[in-house]
């Protein structure tokens, strides 16, 4: 990171940026500002704010984002309604086309803090660009394959979400319980479109593959190899909400080997952005995208083998990135501590086994402050190992 920001410049950028913010918010003469400027605006401000170390602002102004869009309704053949703001006639960038990209972000904000509802639940549905509940034979290009599977995923997202509240902690006991009967029929029916849904994801994309695989360069690997993984841990997750009724957490150690290929796959894809020759290293990569540093942090702290989760953490160290609203050390470092907690005082770990239930933890939720890169994780563990009510902590990671 440049270190001019830490001393609370940033010269012709800080600048502009500062100019850009009062444009926004000064009365216009005329009319009303245009939805499409200010959500361009939410998202520029987002990855300055990201590129400055300030993750706290950064989700503050993907919330805005998300809210605005939140606010536009469509009809049944996905035309846009006018919303608070004003559509203009001739947008910069289609609004379709920044609706799928703060789905995205809203879907980054709701791995990071699992309390929160997604707020956009899959809007548009756009066929052409793969966006929609639709899933082909065959995906004609990466891109639809990232689409379509991002609809699915973000719409899985929200379920889990929701299924994680409905069985969560009893509040009068602190003790996780089995939900409502009926509630748990619903979530069946739902497990079991996701499942099929990605089912049929994964057949459309290996039929892509062996049609147009040979022809990917190498950032098309990249990209291949990262849908591979949001696949695998979107079964992970399903199949642990399946058996995982009562938040046992040992569920996760039956995907071992799906957690080992994912760090496999990482390493690939971190080889291959760092030789690539069309990239001049001059800091941290950055992207708007989800790609691995979200992954590694599900391996960290749901694979409880140690040698496999402390090569995850390994990996967002060797490589600082910064992904949409996840920064890739900080990460790293909320990781760290909880790989200290869970296994503090338990001897010699070898397996995944040696980490009792007692002493994992759940339900893991990560903020920041507004203003610099202070985080702070709240999350629940086991009194002990007599005692089953399960407390509530929240400390701060820098």
């Amino acid at each position: 990171m440049n270190p001019i920001w830490h001393r609370g410049e940033g010269g012709f950028a800080l600048k502009q940026y500062n100019q850009a913010i009062q444009q926004l918010i000064k009365p216009k003469s005329v009319g009303q500002q245009a939805v499409d400027v200010c959500l361009i605006a939410c998202m520029l401000f987002a990855c300055f704010e990201s590129l400055r170390g300030h993750p706290g602002s950064a989700l503050s102004h993907v919330k805005s984002g998300v809210r605005i869009l939140s606010e536009v309704e469509w009809n049944d053949n996905s035309e846009q309604h006018q919303g608070v703001l004003t559509t203009a006639p001739h947008p910069f960038v289609d609004l379709r086309e920044l609706e799928i990209l703060f789905n995205r972000l809203d879907a980054q904000v709701a791995q990071m803090v699992g309390t929160r509802p997604m707020l956009l639940r899959k809007r548009p549905r756009d066929m052409e660009k793969g966006f929609c509940p639709e899933i082909p034979a065959a995906f004609t290009s990466l891109e639809q394959a990232r689409n379509s599977l991002d609809y699915h995923w973000n719409g899985c997202i929200d379920f889990l979400n929701e299924l994680d509240r409905n069985n969560g902690y009893s509040k009068s006991t602190g003790i996780r319980g089995q939900g409502p009967l009926d509630a748990l029929k619903t979530a069946d029916s739902a497990r079991r479109e996701y499942f099929n849904a990605f089912g049929s994801w994964l057949v459309a994309f290996q039929t892509f593959l062996q049609n147009h695989g040979r022809s990917l360069d190498s950032r098309g690997l990249q990209a291949a190899r990262t849908l591979e993984i949001s696949h695998s841990f979107a079964m992970i997750y399903l199949n642990v909400s399946t058996v995982n009724v009562l938040n046992d957490e040992t569920a996760w150690d039956r995907f071992t080997e799906r957690y080992e290929h994912v760090v496999h796959l990482a390493t690939l894809i971190i080889k291959s952005s760092t030789c690539d020759k069309f990239k001049k290293k001059k800091g941290p990569d950055f992207t708007l995208d989800m790609n691995i540093v979200a992954p590694l942090y599900a391996v960290a702290h749901k694979c409880r083998h140690p040698v496999i989760r402390r090569k995850a953490v390994s990996l967002l160290y060797v490589a600082p990135r910064q992904e949409g609203i996840w920064d890739s050390v900080l990460t790293a470092r909320v990781a760290e501590r909880l790989i200290g907690i869970e296994e503090a005082g338990l001897g010699n770990v070898t397996r995944c086994e040696d980490v009792p239930d007692w002493a994992r933890i759940s339900d893991v939720e990560v903020n920041f402050d507004l203003h610099g890169r202070l985080g702070t994780v709240k999350y629940s563990r086991q009194r002990s190992p007599l005692e089953k009510v399960r407390d509530t902590i929240i400390e701060s990671v820098k």
